[in-house]
């Protein structure tokens, strides 16, 4: 929960309930973010690629959040 509390206050848009039990989607100004919870994985994907990031903190995930707003 705290993860979904983090991006919505950072002014993401939950995506709601996924396929993935295990994964939270995201998207900010066409730019999304997946974050799977168990592993705390996070891929960002964008026009300009995917980004794939593991072993993310909450800290780090608020720094990638804020890099990733485009």
């Amino acid at each position: 929960m705290e993860i979904k509390e983090l991006l919505t206050a950072l002014g993401w848009t939950d995506l709601g309930q996924q396929k993935n039990p295990y994964m939270m989607s995201f998207i900010y100004n066409g730019v999304r973010m997946n974050v799977y919870f168990t592993t705390m994985t996070v891929t960002v994907q964008s026009s300009l690629g995917i980004k794939t990031y593991r072993d993310v903190t909450l800290e780090e995930l608020e720094k990638i959040s804020n890099e990733n707003r485009f």
